[in-house]
């Protein structure tokens, strides 16, 4: 205790020349309640020892005096010294009301550790680093020892932490201050008889703190005020800084995410169970998931909330590391993209929240705060993109497509019924929508997040035999009059595609305007000097015009290697379409039941499971606009749309996806998901997004049951022996089953096709999956060109048809139930599923990283 209030006194005095201390010794009583006068020469002799000591370590000369008597006594004799300053030894609670009586009337400065229930004053000044941290540690003695009409007034040292940078009483409202607070600079202080001065809970180390030397010089040319310092609080040692972001509103949720500052690199999130702090009261403790916490929406009338690892003990408030904002957005609402640097375009915005949104892994919370405080902003939020998408720690999504997912991100809280009606880019142009109510039902929430509407009147069929597609795919053809339209993702020349060129130039000659359009890069068509050698000869058929799309003609970037048209579609004259994942080549239109297999075969003479569907009916005119517009872009020349008149009786959705300009079928995938009630049934076998894996876990949680059929991007036969060729597929299959993995452990059934019926000595054989299918319910079925990954979701220009009708949905699901029950489960509890973790664990660290 000594060494301690030696090091404060030397703190606030540099030049101090001598300290003088008056140690008190009670006096012990005999057993007939006399003064034993043996044990009180024991105590003084102690006494005086301990002062020895201390006077060989005091870094100045000490006058020591070992007394009996009360403490006003003491003081008294103390002021015999003609001291500076005076140091209680004992805690404030015992003697705080007499050191206050010294500071008040012998004008001497006073001490006093601990904290104090009698000796208050109208106004308190709290000097402090700066830093949120070491001023929430004294938050427990502003709660406890200061009524309605005291003010406390915060004097920060250095730098003021970003998040105390907003109004101060958001400071009291969170400690449960009934005081009112202000924050000063040393500038603006002026002291008062009365004042008192609150050190902070590390006062012990201030002769290592050069600022509060300062400060403390300050305040000794004023009036000689009464210092308290509160107990020690020894805060748990920590690895890395907490930090937080604001609160994202979310439909039925506030999301929070939660971050540790290391020394070195960037942030990380954080783990483990969090500590929650509400005026001035533990909350209780929740558990992060990838970093990020779920908090009831009822916690929006707290304003904000203090976060901490827990502590093995202690006040709440010691805990507390750092805050978040979860007060509710009101009014009209600016997302900023956090890259922006001009912040000129903001000066339109007065009136707006302004909420300031990161789209990649830094800057910090913290960092983000600090540039904004500079910039005046006081009152701005700042959250991260992937709270309001719930994309999780998502390694696959590249920096190229912040700008969709920011206005996703808007589109997203509007629909929640939050009043966003502006998007700042980060170069600083804008871009306003009109807010509307917030979307509630399913229908409601498609219309406001796929840009598309429901059309009524359709004839639709849904085709899941490839050889039965095939025979559909040449009829439509050679029912074609006037004109037809083929668009392709790949292109291959083999003796199925054949039937099909076949059947494109018998259209030409009849006098069909026969237009077709294909990806230049994979259908190896006009990129880098490839040419297609069925395409080739398309070209030169009477009546036939190719298009290649998007064309590479030098080293391509990965924005040209990405941005691919992946979309499947023919359109006859107008009024009839198939729109389809099958690509033109044999693997995605031979059946099944047509191809010889046995172990000879390589893994192309292996059909893939597929699924497209056939459409009469107005919705036709929708996807003609679509290859329009692609026909247009690709160098064609623009048609006139025509109007299908209604031609049955299916309800059906047509939604549009193009590369890096919108996410509308990701969306639909996530909207059918969310809105699921009883069951889910997804068909495919690319590495599936993390939001959208996200999204099924939530379903799961909420009692829906989840089915998933799988195939093998290598397929194998009999005792899993892959077919030859294509090796790197396997590595393929591990990153699809690393993003199931976290599905198949919270109980999702998935299982892969297994199918018979080839050469009795292969066994059964797993083939690959390639259909895209989603289906909610058993009532709304999705079906079209795009994958559930995150290549379809944001760079490649995708298809998806919506259809809503149980005549038409009902055989869908009887056949993929068939396949689900002839097909092999992945079990978290087989032996080789369990093996296999490690492997899939780094490839889905590391791959997906290594793509983007």
């Amino acid at each position: 205790e000594m060494a301690s209030a030696a090091a404060l006194a030397v703190a606030l005095s540099p030049s101090l020349r001598s300290l003088a201390v008056v140690l008190a010794v009670s006096a012990p009583s005999a057993t007939l309640g006399d003064l034993d006068l043996v044990g009180l020469e024991r105590r003084l002799g102690a006494a005086d020892e301990q002062l020895a000591r201390f006077a060989e370590v005091s870094p100045v000369p000490v006058t020591g005096l070992a007394l009996v008597g009360r403490p006003v006594e003491l003081v008294e004799r103390a002021l015999e010294l003609s001291p500076d300053l005076i140091v209680f030894g004992e805690p404030a609670e015992k003697t705080g009301a007499l050191a206050l009586e010294v500071a008040r009337t012998h004008r001497v400065a006073a001490l006093c550790p601990g904290t104090s229930a009698t000796a208050r004053a109208a106004r308190l000044v709290h000097p402090f680093s700066g830093d949120g941290e070491s001023l929430a540690s004294s938050g427990a003695f502003l709660r406890d020892r200061t009524v309605e009409g005291d003010r406390v007034a915060v004097l920060p040292l250095g730098p003021l932490d970003a998040r105390l940078a907003g109004d101060p009483q958001d400071l009291a409202t969170l400690a449960a201050v009934r005081a009112e607070v202000s924050v000063l600079s040393w500038t603006e202080l002026q002291l008062g008889d009365d004042d008192v001065v609150l050190l902070s809970s590390d006062a012990g180390n201030l002769a290592e703190d050069l600022a509060m030397h300062v400060a403390l010089r300050a305040l000794a040319r004023g009036p000689r005020p009464l210092l308290f310092s509160p107990a020690l609080v020894r805060r748990p040692v920590r690895e890395g800084a907490l930090d937080a972001f604001d609160a994202v509103p979310r439909r039925d949720a506030l999301v929070v995410r939660v971050e540790r500052l290391p020394a070195f690199g960037g942030p990380t999130p954080e783990s483990g169970p969090i500590h929650l702090v509400a005026q001035g009261l533990a909350l209780g403790e929740l558990v992060l998931r990838e970093g990020v916490l779920s908090l009831p929406r009822v916690l929006e009338r707290e304003g904000s909330l203090g976060l901490g690892r827990p502590a093995p003990e202690g006040d709440a408030l010691t805990a507390m590391e750092t805050t978040t904002a979860v007060s509710p957005w009101e009014g009209p609402v600016a997302l900023v993209d956090a890259r922006l640097t001009e912040l000129p375009p903001l000066l339109s915005l007065a009136d707006h929240l302004l909420v300031f949104v990161r789209t990649a892994e830094q800057p910090s919370a913290r960092d983000l705060r600090k540039a904004l405080r500079a910039a005046g902003l006081l009152r701005a939020r700042v959250i991260d993109v992937r709270d309001v998408l719930d994309e999780g720690a998502a390694t696959d999504v590249p920096v190229e497509v912040s700008a969709v997912r920011l206005a996703r991100a808007a589109t997203r809280l509007r629909a929640d019924g939050i009043a966003v009606d502006v998007v700042v880019s980060d170069d600083g142009s804008l871009t306003r929508a009109s807010p509307a109510a917030a979307a509630t039902t399913l229908q409601e929430r498609l219309d406001a997040l796929t840009a598309s509407t429901i059309v009524a009147g359709n004839q639709v069929l849904v085709e899941l035999d490839n050889g039965a597609a095939r025979r559909a795919l040449i009829a439509l053809i050679d029912r074609a009059r006037e004109r037809l339209h083929a668009q392709w993702y790949i292109v291959e020349d083999d003796e199925i595609t054949r039937e099909v060129e076949a059947a494109l130039v018998r259209a030409g000659a009849r006098g069909v305007a026969v237009r077709v359009l294909c990806d230049s890069l994979y259908s190896l068509h006009g990129s880098l000097g490839a040419k297609n050698a069925l395409l080739e000869r398309l070209s030169r058929a009477p009546g036939v015009q190719v298009l290649a799309s998007r064309p590479i003609a030098h080293v391509p970037s990965v924005e040209e290697l990405r941005q691919r048209d992946h979309r499947k579609l023919v359109v006859a004259d107008g009024v009839s379409a198939i729109v389809s994942g099958r690509n033109l080549g044999q693997t995605y239109y031979r059946g099944f039941s047509e191809a010889r297999i046995d172990a000879a075969s390589t893994h192309r003479d292996v059909p893939w499971l597929d699924a497209g569907v056939s459409i009469d009916g107005p919705a036709v005119r929708a996807l003609d606009a679509s290859f329009l517009e692609a026909f247009v872009e690709a160098g064609g020349e623009p048609f006139t749309l025509l109007e299908p008149a209604p031609v049955g009786p299916t309800d059906v959705r047509v939604v549009v996806h193009r590369g890096l300009r919108d996410a509308h079928t990701l969306e639909a995938y996530r909207t059918l998901i969310e809105g699921a009630r009883e069951r889910l049934l997804v068909v495919n076998s690319f590495p599936m997004h993390t939001e959208l894996q996200h999204a099924l876990l939530d379903a799961l949680g909420r009692g829906v049951r989840v089915s998933m059929l799988v195939g093998r991007a290598r397929p194998s036969y009999g005792d899993d022996q892959p077919f030859a060729g294509a090796p790197y597929h396997g590595i393929a299959d591990v990153l699809v089953r690393a993003r199931l993995s976290t599905l198949v452990a919270a109980g999702a059934d998935v299982r892969e096709l297994v199918l018979s019926g080839f050469d009795a000595a292969l066994g059964p054989v797993r083939p690959h999956v390639h259909a895209k299918l989603l289906c909610a319910d058993d009532r709304l079925l999705a079906v079209g060109s795009a994958n559930l990954d995150v290549t379809a979701g944001y760079w490649e220009s995708e298809l998806l048809l919506l259809v809503s009708d149980p005549d038409v949905v009902g055989p869908v699901v009887a056949q993929l139930r068939a396949h689900l029950g002839a097909g092999s489960p992945l079990d978290p509890a087989d032996p080789k599923w369990v093996e296999g973790e490690p492997l899939r664990s780094f490839v889905g660290r590391v791959w997906p990283t290594v793509l983007a």
